[in-house]
C-alpha cells in the first residue's frame, strides 16, 4: 500500500488512526479470507486439529490453549489424552460473534 492509497493524514501526534484503519479494512478483510478459505469448503461437523484452527484464526497453538484454561474462545473437543480439536463450525461461530461496529 503506497502513501497516497491510504490516505494518511499526520498530526501532531502521528499518523491518524482513523485513516489508517479505513484504508487498512480491505487489507485486512482479504488476509482473514485467506486464513479461513481452507475450512470454507468443510462441513460445520469437520474437525480441524488445534495446528490447523490456530492457523485458521491466526493465533498460535498456545494462546487457545490458554483460551481453553480461562472457558474462552470457540469450543474445543478433546480428542485423547493430549489432543483437541475444533469443529468447523465452532470456529466459524467463534469469528463471525466477534465482528464489532
Amino acid at each position: 500500500m503506497t502513501h497516497e492509497q491510504a490516505d494518511l493524514r499526520t498530526t501532531g501526534a502521528g499518523i491518524d488512526a482513523t485513516a489508517l484503519a479505513a484504508a487498512l479494512a480491505p487489507e485486512i478483510a482479504a488476509l482473514i479470507a485467506d486464513k479461513l478459505r481452507g475450512i470454507v469448503a468443510l462441513g460445520d461437523d469437520a474437525i480441524l486439529g488445534e495446528e490447523a484452527a490456530a492457523a485458521a484464526l491466526d493465533k498460535s497453538r498456545s494462546t487457545l490453549e490458554a483460551w481453553r484454561s480461562r472457558g474462552l474462545g470457540p469450543r474445543w473437543i478433546k480428542l485423547g489424552p493430549r489432543a483437541v480439536g475444533y469443529r468447523v463450525g465452532d470456529v466459524r461461530r467463534y469469528v463471525n460473534e466477534q465482528v464489532r461496529r
